[in-house]
Formats: C-alpha cells, structure tokens, sequence
C-alpha cells in the first residue's frame, strides 16, 4: 500500500468488495475456474462502484476467461441481457461449474456472447443498397447520393443512442446498420407495406423507392429526417412488444424533431385527440414532457427494455399520462400560437444534427414518413 498511487481509500475499498465477494460466491464445489470466480468478485466491485483506475477497459481482452477486470466486464454485458444473470449463474455454480448455464440463462453459447461482446465495442458499420432501376431509385442516387445517405445514417444512429440511452447498444450488438432502397410494390414487401414510406426490423431499415418518386418538395431533407425516425427504430426499447405503436413512433419522431428534422407535413403543436396517436403528435407532446424533467425521453426508453406499463409516467413525472396529456393540450387551449410562435411554451430549441447543416424546410405533399 506505501507505494500505491492515488486514492487508496477508494482502491481500498474496491479490494474489500472483491474479497468479501470470495467470502460469500459459490465455487462449484471447486470445479469453477479461479479466473471466473475472481471475474465475478470484480464485478461486484464494479457494480458497487469502485472499479481500479488501472483496470482495462470494457472491450478489452482476447478471451472471456481471461478473469478479473476483463471478465467482469463481460458478466457486466451478459447481465444487461438478464438482470439476474450474475446471481442466478452463482446459484447454478453451489454444486458444479459448466460453460453450459451460459446457454442455459442467455440462449447463447459463451463464445457466441463474447463475440457479441466484443462487436458492441467494434465500430458500426453503416451500409446503403440501392436495389433496383425504378425512376424513384435513380432519384434517390441523384438528390440524396449514397456517400450522403451512409453518413446520415452514421450520424443518425449516434444521436439516437445519446436520446435514448447510449447503453442500448450494449444489449442489441449490431455490427452494421443497413439501408435498402427499393420498390415496395415490385419487390419481396408484404402488400399491407406498399404505401409506407420506410420499414424497419432490427438492424435494417427499408425505405420505399415508390415514395421517393411520387415525393414533391426537398428530398435530402425529407429522407434525412426519415433516417433519423428509422435508426431510432434500430435502437429504441419497446416493451418487449408491450407499449403501444403510437408511443414507439412518437419516440422515433420525438428523436428526428430533436435532431432539427421535422417535416413541414407534420400538424401543428397541440394537434392531436390521444397523447399515444403517434408520431408528430406524439413527438410533441414529449418534447413538453422533456421540458418537464430533462432527459425524459431516455429514462422512459430505459425503463421499456423489458415491459411497458403507463404508470412509467407517474414515476418520472409524478402525474398519470392522461393528466400531463389534458395538461399540454391546455397550453395550447387557452390562446392558439401565432405562425411566429409555434415553439413549445418554455422549450429550447431543438439542437442540430451534428455535422450536418440545418434541413431547408420545404412543405411536401407526401404523407408523414416512416409507418413502421
């Protein structure tokens, strides 16, 4: 300890956890390997809040059995897809130890979950497909351009992820986010899809080239606030299937509105007869609640990983969704905004895209985008 430098209070104490974890973790009856047993002493350590300054960081490692710092950060990962992972692999390990109970708690083998692991801390990479030679794809190449299209989504699924929570993506490890251009109704699409503009499963986002044809107006700004709504899709929780689609979609269009890319298509502020009929309406009225309690919209998003109930409003808010909804819906009943003073009462506006110049709002007569 006399030669240990900086705070050994705190390093003192990170050691006292990990130790005290040895006290108490079940062993297999001694057929769990010593490097797993001190990876999970160091998780404990990590999750009370006193990892070393010396230790590796996330990501780092050529093997998950390497032990100590480096396999607590992947019991970290492994227990962000099951919040009981760690203890429930303890309880398994009181009488034998076997690579097994990782495929028996998380579906996967252990090597298939390091792997994943190891790509969330890979960069993403971001592909654009223009599939067919319809006069909406060769528009699309002309007035958005593939270079374009491919950094928008880059940019896109960054601010996304800052929104939502950036630790998402430690619990879907996509190595890519693809984007396919193509005719809905020439190609593979079921037909309920044929008048959507984009659709969205996992990490592939389709956008419909039969749109792209037909739109009137500015089309690289139209298909970038697009972008934006789709890689929200990518990203945001929903429930596990629970919460409503209305919800889902205004988040996603909550994100593009954040990020300065709102459609001049969208309805006015305060529109709306239910606070969950989705996207524009939806998007507004979270951008009041946001103004409410900073960083909303990421704590809702967190709290849906794995369920969705209403009452998440009242937690963070302290108000049933129903009143905070009669509540927006009031800033606007009492006196209509003035073309010049469509903000939301008290919002800041929305901040740019980085890197990327603020959209030319063209009115368009196409409908809203993204009906996932």
């Amino acid at each position: 300890m006399n030669n240990y430098v900086g705070d050994l209070r705190k390093e003192f104490t990170g050691i006292l956890y990990h130790e005290s974890t040895r006290v108490w973790q079940w062993t297999g009856n001694g057929t769990a390997p010593v490097w797993l047993l001190s990876g999970v002493a160091d998780y404990v350590r990590l999750k009370a809040g006193y990892p070393s300054p010396k230790w590796a960081s996330r990501g780092s490692g050529k093997s998950w059995d390497e032990g100590y710092a480096v396999t607590a950060y992947f019991l970290e990962y492994c227990n962000s897809l099951n919040r009981w992972f760690v203890a429930e692999l303890n309880e398994k390990m009181k009488d034998k130890y076997s690579d097994n109970y990782f495929q028996d708690l998380l579906r996967k083998s252990v090597h298939d979950l390091w792997c994943d692991y190891k790509a969330v801390y890979q960069p993403l990479q971001y592909e654009v497909v223009v599939n067919g030679t319809t006069q909406g794809d060769i528009r699309f190449k002309r007035e958005v351009g593939m270079l374009y299209a491919t950094h928008t989504l880059q940019l896109a699924s960054e601010f996304a992820l800052k929104v939502l929570d950036s630790k998402v993506r430690q619990n879907k490890p996509y190595k890519q986010v693809k984007l396919i251009v193509e005719s809905f109704a020439q190609d593979i699409i079921p037909e309920m899809y044929y008048p959507s503009v984009a659709i969205t499963t996992n990490n592939t986002i389709w956008l419909n080239s039969d749109y792209i044809q037909s739109f009137v107006g500015n089309l690289k700004d139209d298909i970038t606030g697009v972008l934006y709504h789709e890689s929200t899709r990518v990203w945001q929780w929903t429930g596990d299937g629970r919460a409503p689609a209305g919800l889902v979609n205004g988040i996603a269009d909550y994100v593009r509105l954040k990020a300065g890319w709102r459609s001049r298509t969208w309805p006015k502020r305060g529109s709306g007869q239910r606070w969950n009929e989705g996207y524009a309406i939806t998007a507004y009225f979270l951008e009041y609640l946001e103004v409410l309690k900073e960083g909303f919209v990421g704590q809702l998003n967190v709290m849906m990983k794995y369920y969705y109930t209403p009452t998440y409003f009242e937690t963070l808010l302290g108000k049933d969704v129903d009143q905070l909804w009669k509540d927006y819906k009031s800033v606007y009943a009492a006196k209509a905004p003035s073309p010049a003073t469509a903000a939301a009462p008290k919002a800041p506006p929305p901040a740019a895209a980085p890197k990327v110049p603020p959209p030319a709002m063209v009115p368009s007569k196409a409908q809203s985008p993204a009906k996932n």
